[in-house]
């Protein structure tokens, strides 16, 4: 039995006994001290394997208050003996220096660094390297706290390069997050803990199986056996090959998205690729695992501003096709409304009607674009084209008016049936606005519609 520490913290009175190789059910403390304290035997509790702590009250020792002890804080030491009881009773005496722990920490400064093991050893456990350096006051003492409920013992600030200052620890098979602590003890007992957390990948089973086949499904329904195929939206990702039972525990992984579970359930945005991963676990380490890359990353996505090429810039995403497509479409767009706003205002029915055609045939195109572009478009493409229809549709609201003002109801009519079905158009790109998640980007035409608030809110 050894006791190694007592320390005052506020108004309680710590004492720390630590057990070797005996067995305590449980251990007991007094502190006697002639013309100081005395106390009656104080029952302890058991904070960590073979270590006890026990309290004391400033009353336990027959005092109001324990103000009286802080001038002896890392000066005194003070008599202490502790009793284990149990399977190999015994009992330990000794004198032990008082701390206070009411100090701050800005005189110690240290470092760690840990180092993972690359290799599982034969009993299936990943070790790791702590090394810690800096400084401390004089007298201070230390121990590691390895994020699993153990410690190491409580030692002495070593001389510079002492291999106590360094060591390693082995974590179970199956890993996991741990948070990695060199805690500093002062001489007046304040405890200054310095961490890092760590995440310990699992071990690999013996049966290992790492050939693993994936099916990818959208929103729309639609699979996938290849994930360079797939275009941006968002996706749940199974394992095909090999059966994966309900008894193994699949972690997911993809950019900044994790999941658990037999399935995954992510996005894959415009311009992204990456590497989608899977482990499972069963018994503590890792039965399955495996990934493929997914999605297709844009071309030339370098520093722009250093491009010395006299190549046009790309228009997106896209194509050249569709951006002709798009074009055209906004061109007899923009000439059927000017040819109906001639048509109204000459009384000219035969104009009207010829703009009306226009005007259809270039709601027509956007259709087509919509369905077999929009997909692949840049997002910034995408919201000019909402934006572009949405100006278009506000011109056509007042075209409406100014029609049924000059009492020409069937360009009114017309134009008010042309503007729904060109509403069609817009509400399929905000569908595909949201599918793919891309984000608004606020700018000039919002303000001048005035109706921007409840898209950001739909498309963010």
């Amino acid at each position: 039995m050894n006791i190694d520490q007592l320390s005052l913290n506020g108004e309680t009175l710590t004492l720390v006994v630590e057990v070797e190789g005996s067995e305590c059910d449980s251990v007991s403390a007094r502190i006697s001290e002639s013309g100081l304290l005395e106390t009656v035997d104080r029952a302890g509790r058991e904070f960590q394997p073979r270590r006890w702590e026990v309290g004391f009250t400033p009353q336990d020792a027959g005092l109001s208050t324990f103000s009286s002890l802080k001038e002896h804080c890392g000066k005194k030491t003070i008599k202490v003996i502790a009793t284990c009881d149990g399977n190999s009773p015994c009992s330990s005496e000794n004198e032990v220096l008082l701390r206070c722990k009411d100090g701050g920490c800005d005189d110690v400064n240290v470092s760690i660094e840990v180092t993972i093991g690359e290799d599982c050893d034969g009993e299936g456990e990943r070790s790791i390297s702590l090394a810690a350096s800096g400084s401390a006051p004089n007298g201070s003492r230390y121990l590691w706290g390895f994020g699993d409920e153990t410690y190491s013992r409580e030692h002495d600030i070593p001389a510079a390069n002492d291999d106590r200052f360094n060591l390693t620890h082995s974590f179970p098979r199956s890993g996991g997050r741990y948070d990695m602590a060199f805690i500093v003890i002062k001489p007046d007992g304040t405890e200054c803990p310095t961490t890092k957390t760590v995440d310990v990948e699992p071990c690999p089973c013996d049966n290992l199986d790492t050939d693993l086949e994936f099916r990818y499904t959208n929103s729309e329904g639609e699979s996938f056996s290849n994930g360079t195929d797939l275009p941006p939206g968002s996706y749940t990702v199974t394992v095909t090959r090999p059966e994966i039972g309900d008894d193994i525990g699949l972690t997911w992984s993809f950019e900044d998205q994790h999941g658990r579970g037999n399935s995954f359930e992510f996005n894959l945005d415009d311009g992204v690729c990456g590497t989608l991963a899977v482990s499972g676990l069963r018994n503590n380490c890792i039965l399955y695992q495996g990934g493929e890359e997914v999605g297709t990353c844009e071309e030339g996505s370098g520093d722009d501003d250093n491009d010395d090429s006299d190549s046009p810039p790309r228009s997106g995403g896209e194509g050249i096709g569709c951006a002709i497509l798009r074009f055209v479409a906004f061109a007899c767009i923009a000439v059927g409304l000017v040819g109906v706003i001639a048509g109204i205002a000459t009384g000219n029915p035969i104009l009207c009607g010829i703009s009306i055609g226009v005007l259809t045939v270039g709601i027509v195109l956007l259709l087509i674009w919509a369905l077999h572009c929009a997909a692949i478009a840049e997002c910034a493409t995408l919201q000019g084209v909402i934006q572009t229809i949405e100006v278009f549709l506000a011109f056509m609201a007042l075209i409406a008016v100014f029609g049924l003002v000059l009492q020409d109801f069937g360009c009114g009519v017309a134009i008010i049936l042309e503007a729904a079905f060109l509403g069609l158009v817009n509400g399929i790109l905000w569908r595909v606005f949201n599918i793919r998640r891309c984000r608004w980007e606020p700018n000039a035409v919002d303000t001048f519609l005035g109706l921007r608030g409840a898209y950001i809110t739909r498309s963010n």
